[in-house]
Order: structure tokens, then sequence, then C-alpha cells
């Protein structure tokens, strides 16, 4: 594979091959703002919303819910891509609303912690591009708060695109209480009192927002954004749903930390690649705690909940297979993530010093070439926090390639040596390519955004891998 199969003569994205999407091309030409990732977070008691529902197609409503001290307060709305390097376009903006401090939420802990506010404002979504996109808020002192959702596509597009909702809602400290801790003087207590439930019907964290949304995922949204790719962005809710699953897709990503997934995920992903359909993990520590979600309702709108009780003994389904919420290799699931991904997380899985450098094994795959790397080279500082590697537990699928072998040191007492391996094998009979990036920060690499530096290797591999996934369904 050569560069201009992928480019033009002026090194731009070319939106007439195949995979690539004239519409985003024009969409990014158009005029852009830094606005949406500029000024100061509020504090959680001083402005804080959320939206639903969090995935919408044309004709949709996006319902807001916002409690805020110092109004006026007033929403904007960006969809987020590449636009020249401004990283987001204004779609539609309400001002003047006036600021509501809304009544307290339900307890956090044991959760799950429903904040069952008035509706504060709605947009409508008219003719919006299909795409990933940002509310703001932002009262009378300029204080912002963010929440992100997506707008699906009613078509078939070349890639489907999963974000980790559940993830991001799993670690949302928003209220006093995530599934990693709540109220606490000690970490003991804290974890002791951790929810079990997290309800999509209330604010994300600031740290939630800017950590594992903007500075995980965002850099591939906007990479495949500026390179044109005909894509359709979801969440995990709806893929748990199968909802705007593209059967005719050339291949679905899964994006950054798709740590929490559900059984009908699971068994949606393995019937997709034995169907041929290419897939794509873009991060690491995926498919790590089975999850079951429940619903509740706010203002007549239904609300996803995130189940995992993290401990079989106190799951009132704990000894169902398939529906109690441990780890999937764990009893009575007993379903290593590594059967579908290739690689799985094993101790030491906790990176010293992250970001951390790839180091290539092989570099003789079709998937690395034109990225002039060779065995041994370093890609520098771009490999996230935790690790995957490939396991010899008897379910690994046959013919599993490394590409990257990168040592690390385990954060948890900075001695013992640990490998993060980056993979790649097709599955017959359907010829399906499973890539695994085996670490969470792979789209660090991808873009220059804040802290993080583009690493044209890293690029160029992507670009092979979508390009394979695109030949292997021709």
């Amino acid at each position: 594979m050569v560069l201009s199969a992928c480019l033009d003569s002026l090194g731009d994205p070319d939106p007439r091959l195949p995979g690539k999407s004239l519409a985003l091309w024009s969409e990014n030409l158009r005029l852009g703002s830094k606005a949406w990732d500029e000024g100061p977070a509020a504090a959680d008691s001083d402005l804080s919303g959320y939206g639903l529902p969090l995935s919408l197609r044309d004709g949709d409503t996006l319902h807001l819910f916002v409690s805020a001290r110092r109004g006026p307060v007033a929403i904007k709305i960006y969809r987020l891509g590449w636009y020249g390097g401004a990283g987001g376009r204004l779609i539609r903006s309400h001002s003047g609303l006036p600021a509501v401090n809304q009544g307290p939420c339900t307890a956090p802990s044991p959760g799950p912690s429903i904040c069952n506010w008035s509706e504060s404002d709605w947009f409508v979504v008219d003719s919006w591009i299909p795409g990933v996109y940002l509310a703001r808020f932002t009262d009378a002192l300029g204080r912002v708060r963010s929440a992100p959702f997506v707008v699906r596509s009613v078509g078939t597009a070349a890639f489907t695109v999963i974000l980790p909702f559940a993830t991001y809602q799993a670690y949302n400290q928003w209220g006093g209480a995530s599934l990693y801790a709540g109220p606490g003087a000690t970490r003991q207590e804290a974890y002791s009192n951790r929810a079990v439930k997290v309800a999509f019907a209330r604010p994300f964290s600031d740290a939630v927002v800017q950590g594992h949304f903007l500075g995980v995922d965002y850099p591939l949204v906007r990479w495949l954004e500026r390179s044109s790719y005909d894509v359709n962005y979801i969440t995990d809710y709806d893929f748990h749903l199968g909802v705007g699953v593209d059967q005719g897709a050339r291949g679905w990503l899964f994006v950054g930390h798709s740590e929490y997934w559900t059984w009908p995920m699971w068994l949606r992903a393995n019937a997709a690649r034995d169907q041929g359909i290419n897939l794509g993990f873009l991060g690491g520590n995926d498919i790590y705690w089975l999850s079951r979600f429940e619903t509740v309702s706010v203002g007549g709108l239904d609300a996803p909940v995130l189940v995992c009780y993290r401990d079989a003994t106190q799951d009132p389904l704990g000894t169902t297979p398939g529906f109690a919420t441990v780890l999937f290799r764990s009893p009575p699931n007993n379903t290593p993530e590594n059967s579908l991904v290739g690689v799985m997380s094993s101790q030491p899985s906790l990176v010293k010093g992250s970001p951390i450098d790839l180091v290539v094994d092989d570099a003789s795959d079709s998937l690395m070439a034109g990225t002039g790397l060779t065995v041994g080279e370093h890609i520098p500082r771009v490999a996230g926090w935790e690790a995957d590697r490939t396991i010899e537990n008897g379910l690994a699928p046959p013919g599993i390639h490394v590409l990257f072998h990168s040592p690390f040191v385990s954060a948890a007492d900075s001695v013992t040596p640990g490998l993060m391996e980056s993979t790649v094998y097709r599955w017959q009979p359907s010829g399906a390519l499973v890539f695994a990036g085996g670490e969470p920060g792979f789209s660090w690499g991808l873009e220059t955004f804040r802290n993080r530096t583009a690493r044209p290797p890293l690029q160029r591999l992507l670009e092979n891998i979508l390009q394979a996934f695109i030949a292997n369904r021709n």
C-alpha cells in the first residue's frame, strides 16, 4: 500500500476514494471556532448540566437540564471535527436563559443518582451533519461546563465508530460517587461506598469530559474528520441496543477505553466478526467488566443506567453467566476477552510514567507499509496508562501478529516489568481483520492537541488499517 492511494498530490485527503466522504470533507472546510475549548471550568455546584438522549437522529429533540447559580446562562452547540485546526464549529446557540439552582439529586451510593431536574432548554436536530457534538453551558461569570452527545447517520457509512459513554459514566464522580469510589476518608472506605448503578441522567464531571472524552477519544474523531473518512458515530449504549449498528460497514471501530460491555454487545461483536465485518479496537483494556443496562424515566424520557457490582456476591444475578457484573474472564462468565480482541490485560497492567514509547516488533507486516519504521524503533510517548498483551490461555485466535511489543515498569511497585502489545489477526472462515491497539491512549499520536503530538508513523498505521478494512470487504 502506498501513500498516493490515500492522498492526492498535495497531501490532502481525496474524498472521492473508497471509504472517504465528500460530505465530511466539505463540512470540515467550513469556518470553525476554538471557543468550544475555551473558558474556565465551573465548580459542580455553580454550573452543571446534561442532555437526553445522548444519541439522536435528524428530527429528534435534545432536551437539556441545567443547574446554575449565576445567570443569565448561554447554551451553545458545537460539532467537533477538524475545521482547519479549530476543532469545532458552532451549530446553534441560545442565550439569556434564567439561572435555576435545581433541586438535589437522589443519593449517589449505592445509586443510581438521578437528577430529575426541570427542563432548561431544548434544540431540534434539523439537518445537522451527523457527528460528535458538545453542548456548552456558560454562566454570567464566563464559567463553563460541557456535555457530549452524538448525532447518528440514517444511512450506511464505511465505518461505525462506537464511543464508550458507559466508561465515561463508570468514572463519573459527579454527585459524589462513581463505580470506583463514594464518600469516605480512606481509599478502602471510599471503595466500599462506591455506586453499583450510575445513571446517564446526571451531569458529567469536568474530569470525565476533559480526561476521558476530550483527552482520549476526541483526537481520533479529529483525525477521522481531517482525513475525510466516511464514519457514523454511535454510543456504546446504541451498540448495546443494536441502534445505528451498520451491518454493511467496512469496519466497526471501538474507541479509547471501552472497558464496560454488556453481554449483548459481546454477542453482537462476535457475530460481526463471523460475518466478515472488520473490528478495530483503537484503545485498550476493552471488554473488561461485564455490565448491564437498566433505564429510568426523567421528564418522560428514558435514561440509561449502567449496572456493575464488581462483586458477584453482591449482585442479585451474580451466579448467572452473561449477567453477573464481574470480569468477563471471571466465573460465572468465564469468557476471556482475548478470544475476540486478541489481547487482554494481565498483571502488571498499570503503566508507570505514561505516556511511554511504542516499540516496533514486526515492521514487515503490510499494515506497517509506508511508516518508515524498523524493528526495535520507538514511536515516542504515545502509549497509555494501561497495557494489554497476548495471553496463552487456549482461547486466543490463531494467527495473531504482534506489531508492537513495548516494555514498561509497573505503576504498582515501580519495579515489576511488563509488556504492552498491539496485534492484528485474520478470522477464518469469514476473513475479518481484527486489530487491537493494546493500550487506551492509542489516539494520542494521531493529532497535535493540547499536550499531545502527532506522530506520522502512527497516523500512517491507522490509515493502512482502515484501507485494509475497506479492501477486505469490497
